[in-house]
């Protein structure tokens, strides 16, 4: 890939917290029409709770999932463990003597969580080494935030087909420059990369200081700027860590913002925020926060092609389900043809069996084109 002659054509995403069905998603988009020539996974790729799948007794087992318990039987559960990984659970099989040390211990939580999460990444790895193309054609750019533990970052270092940008000043192509971080400000689950805004403005100096005067670049911080349509946040009890009805607040860092408004660079590429889907102007600077759906397996994403003279295209891009094939009613469809100057009045007349035959017919076309779409 030539980086300096090639318009880049980035493809966002964020926070998919351990959905394999988003992350497949992802290895198809190099094959798409869009052709993306650098697709980028912000930052949160773990996912966040373990699902106990509880053996009772004559091969039958219990889940809770959504607040609703499930009793399945054994021929069940692969069917399960699919489903749960993925909307983002660590499905976790075992005997109730487990179950019962497993809630006792949150050492015992912790150590089951991170094996399932080294494993899910390890697949995805296994998966991604045979699917997508060399980071000479699709740059694939992935980042671990601020709720993944720390040991996905050598996971990721030792995927061939993966780039983890911590820190770094990359190239793209269309003669651009990423500067990426994946922590954030402090919030009320103080995870793992949760950081002061002193600490995040230092780590953003740290990247900033290796540009170059001239230099067209775009900042792809998991956290969004402070104040803006792009952290504005559900308030969270900090006792029950369950969002407080109706109450909003804004989760950004300020940090984030100032390196905005001072840098200028051409786009902000931002997460964090779960429920945000926004697009802001910040000064001169282009700012998306996508969101995610991780939970539905659908994805939600910004796709971008510019180069260092300008922004051509930018759209906030999402994953619609098809039309219900049973929700297209052949009445609704006659009752609509009869309306028709023309076919109206064949419905009206009477007309020979064959004829009949022959508007149904077409009826029944314009019902299959329909389902198609």
């Amino acid at each position: 890939m030539d980086l300096s002659q090639e318009k880049a054509r980035i493809w966002f995403f964020t926070d998919i917290h351990g959905s394999n069905a988003c992350f497949r998603k992802l290895l198809n988009l190099p094959a798409t029409s869009a052709k993306p020539n650098v697709i980028i996974v912000g930052a949160d790729i773990t996912g966040k709770q373990i699902i106990p799948i509880v053996e009772a007794s004559n091969k039958r087992f219990s889940l809770k999932v959504g607040g609703i318990t499930e009793k399945i039987k054994q021929s069940d559960l692969s069917t399960w463990e699919t489903k749960l990984g993925d909307i983002g659970y660590y499905p976790y099989v075992c005997s109730q003597n487990e179950y019962n040390s497993l809630i006792l211990s949150e050492d015992k939580q912790r150590e089951i969580f991170d094996l399932l999460a080294k494993k899910r990444l390890e697949e995805w790895i296994a998966l991604a080494n045979q699917k997508l193309p060399g980071i000479e054609e699709c740059q694939f750019i992935i980042n671990a935030g601020n709720d993944d533990p720390f040991f996905v970052d050598a996971l990721l270092d030792g995927c061939p087909k993966f780039i983890r940008p911590e820190g770094k000043v990359l190239d793209l192509p269309g003669n651009l420059k990423l500067l990426s971080t994946g922590y954030s400000s402090i919030t009320p689950w103080k995870c793992p990369r949760d950081i002061t805004e002193e600490a995040m403005a230092e780590k953003i100096n740290e990247m900033t200081s290796q540009l170059k005067p001239g230099d067209k670049f775009i900042f792809n911080f998991h956290c969004p700027p402070y104040n803006t349509s792009l952290d504005e946040a559900n308030e969270i009890d900090v006792k029950t860590f369950k969002p407080l009805p109706g109450r909003k607040t804004h989760a950004g860092s300020k940090a984030v913002k100032a390196a905005i408004e001072v840098w200028k660079p051409m786009v902000g590429l931002h997460g964090h925020i779960h429920e945000v889907r926004a697009k802001q102007m910040i000064g001169d600077t282009l700012c998306f926060n996508p969101g995610t759906d991780y939970k539905s397996g659908k994805l939600q994403g910004v796709f971008l092609q510019m180069d260092a003279n300008g922004i051509e295209l930018d759209r906030l891009t999402e994953e619609r389900d098809p039309p219900a094939k049973e929700g297209i009613n052949k009445q609704d469809i006659k009752k609509a043809l009869s309306n028709i100057p023309g076919v109206g009045k064949l419905f009206e007349e009477k007309l020979s069996r064959k004829e009949i035959e022959g508007v149904e017919a077409k009826v029944e076309q314009i019902l299959e084109i329909l389902n198609k779409k």
